[in-house]
């Protein structure tokens, strides 16, 4: 029997205690994914996709066998609990078990803790995906005092508060106005999406002990802090996270430009995105324990999102009563756009015994939140994906991404929604390019699966077939059962030549879709749009249709 450790560093036995984890971390990952995945199998060519992206076919097929001997290798007399084919690569559930240590979460340490494969995107995104999960599970023990949150129940509103600050070096005036501008940015998208109210410490002293006993007098449980010195001709500025109380450094960041940072480039930008989601995770963590009642909204309407992000119709009923509870509480428009987005992956699931009534439930909410908050970029996003999806008014969600990236440059699902809608208008490379950074930026978050997904129809549309066939496996590995890719690769694996890998993404498309057939991408009606309008339906192989 083998013995697998998910929590904490990775570490796999055998009854003896002896080390079975093979010596290349590609291979650990494998045998990782695996043991946490329901089902305990993938397909190699997911497999191949998730840790070897920028490899041609052939050169990816050499490393995933080279994995494989070096797992088959060092589980010496266990190598039977690795089962392999020519499509598939499987662990035998009767062969190993999962044990957790016991700790303030039910487990040891974070999952996969410190596990860094290099250059393999796609194994980021889900190690992402995965650890957001862990948040929104049922509490073990009572909630964490991130954020500086009360121990014991308080009252409904009550909420998180994070002190900002920012420093630079005597004389660097330049660099000191990029700092504030990268603060006001985090300060921007924080404050969008209700995670906490912000404190601005900027000129409340010049070191960390300064920005610490301020921030415990502003009841502050998080500092975000930026700092900025130029050098050589070159700016560099540094973000980090710093616990108040015990001035622990918790994350940090690194940016550099010459001669400035450039606060509208993807990387910096998805360095902000980057600080959000991290900041949304401790958020989440430091309310669990607590029941719904004695939750302030901006938990409620997170958890709620985490739900959506989880698929299925039971998450999305769940997560539709989370929102209208945390709308309830504080009447704020971007739960009611939340409302109106998740409907719009409800309508994909293809299962609704009323789907005119959704659709006419998603218009109400998108108005009711447009009302409330017109100047929210969240709510402008998420109301111009209802217009594209739900109606395609593309003009319309082309004119409310625009204003969303007007007022905050640094949310990816504005980016994302721009990129689709200017696709649809005719505006082909142009969207696929402002799609690609809403899935560059959004990498972090627990939608990156949609923008990936997003980036794959504007590929589609551009006549980008490698670039399609990429994001739509990256959204398929993070979120296996999200139907969108499925459809994008049944037809791309086709036209690719990859019948047999066609024919497993319409089988698994088939568990949820019983009447799914290739002939269905062609029906008018059918949520294929991409790729009736991409003209790509033809080249299919009619024998595969």
């Amino acid at each position: 029997m083998l013995i697998f450790q998910l929590y904490g560093p990775f570490s796999m036995t055998d009854e003896a205690g002896i080390d079975r984890r093979p010596k290349l971390m590609k291979a650990r990952a494998i045998l990782a994914v695996l043991a946490a995945t329901k089902g305990h199998r993938h397909s190699r060519s997911w497999f191949i996709a998730m840790l070897w992206p920028d490899r041609q076919h052939l050169q990816a097929l050499s490393s995933m066998r080279s994995a494989l001997s070096d797992i088959r290798r060092h589980l010496g007399p266990y190598a039977d609990a690795l089962i392999t084919d020519n499509t598939e690569v499987a662990l035998d559930p009767a062969c190993f078990k999962v044990e957790e240590n016991g700790s303030s979460n039910g487990h040891l340490g974070e999952f996969l803790e410190g596990f860094d494969v290099g250059h393999a995107d796609g194994f980021e995104d889900w190690l992402v995906t995965q650890r957001m999960a862990e948040v929104d599970e049922p509490p073990k023990a009572a909630p964490r005092a991130d954020f500086g949150l009360p121990a014991q129940p308080y009252p409904a509103k009550s909420t998180a508060r994070i002190f900002l600050a920012s420093r630079s070096h005597p004389g660097d005036h330049f660099t000191a106005m990029q700092c504030d501008a990268l603060v006001d940015c985090l300060a921007k998208s924080i404050e969008e999406i209700g995670l906490a109210d912000i404190i601005d410490g900027r000129g409340c002293g010049d070191g960390l002990d300064d920005f610490r006993a301020q921030a415990a007098r502003d009841n502050c449980g998080l500092m975000l802090v930026a700092e900025a010195a130029e050098a050589s001709g070159q700016a560099i500025a540094r973000l980090k996270i710093v616990e108040t109380d015990r001035g622990v450094l918790v994350w940090s960041k690194s940016l550099t430009g010459r001669p400035m940072i450039d606060l509208e480039d993807p990387l910096t930008i998805s360095v902000v995105a980057g600080v959000v989601d991290h900041l949304s995770e401790r958020f989440l963590r430091g309310y669990r324990g607590l029941e719904e009642s004695n939750m302030p909204p901006q938990a409620l309407a997170l958890s709620g999102i985490n739900r959506l992000f989880r698929l299925g119709l039971q998450n999305y009923q769940t997560a539709d009563v989370l929102l209208k509870q945390a709308h309830a509480l504080d009447h704020r428009g971007r739960y009611l756009a939340w409302r109106a987005f998740l409907r719009t992956f409800m309508l994909c699931e293809q299962q609704l015994e009323n789907p005119e009534a959704v659709v006419e439930e998603a218009t109400a909410l998108a108005r009711r939140a447009l009302e409330a908050e017109p100047y929210n970029s969240m709510v402008l996003a998420l109301c111009a994906h209802v217009e594209t999806m739900l109606h395609s008014a593309y003009e319309c969600a082309y004119d409310m991404s625009s204003r969303a990236l007007e007022l905050n440059a640094c949310n990816p699902l504005a980016w994302a929604s721009l990129g689709a809608a200017a696709s649809f208008l005719g505006e082909t490379q142009k969207g696929h390019g402002i799609a690609k950074v809403g899935a560059r930026i959004g990498k972090q978050s627990c939608f990156s699966f949609q923008a990936e997904s997003w980036a794959s129809a504007t590929g589609l549309l551009a006549g980008d077939i490698g670039g399609a066939l990429k994001h739509a496996e990256r959204s398929h590995m993070i979120a296996p059962s999200f139907a969108p890719p499925m459809r994008y690769l049944s037809a791309l694996y086709c036209i690719d030549g990859q019948f047999g890998q066609a024919a497993i993404v319409a089988e698994k498309l088939r568990s949820q879709e019983p009447d799914f057939t290739m002939n269905s991408l062609k029906q008018d009606g059918y949520p294929a749009d991409s790729l009736r309008r991409s003209g790509l339906l033809k080249h299919i192989p009619a024998r595969e249709i």
